[in-house]
């Protein structure tokens, strides 16, 4: 039994059937797994810029905290000397008023 061309161009038809549809399920599967690939990556993106915002927030609240801690011994010392001026400026209306009188 011999294979006429007839016979050929049904086989070539038909392996060109299979592979297109090969084909289509393999683009299929690929759109799959990019897809899937892409949401991971969306979520270690996410995961990754959170954890840099946290970071970031960190290094912000320690340095607010390293100047806060630099400035309040200088405000303590410009209260004190608020007080005491406020207490001198008593004395001297006292010690005035004496010698006035």
């Amino acid at each position: 039994m011999s294979l006429t061309k007839t016979d050929l161009q049904e086989i070539n038809q038909l392996v060109k059937t299979n592979i297109q549809g090969n084909n289509k399920a393999i683009e299929k599967i690929i759109d799959i797994k990019i897809q899937n690939n892409n949401k991971h990556l969306k979520y270690f993106i996410q995961s990754e810029n959170e954890d840099l915002r946290e970071d970031i927030k960190q290094e912000i609240q320690q340095s607010k905290s390293d100047i806060f801690d630099k400035i309040d011994p200088i405000l303590k010392e410009v209260m004190a000397n608020r007080e005491e001026r406020t207490i001198i400026n008593h004395r001297l209306t006292k010690l005035e008023e004496k010698l006035a009188a």
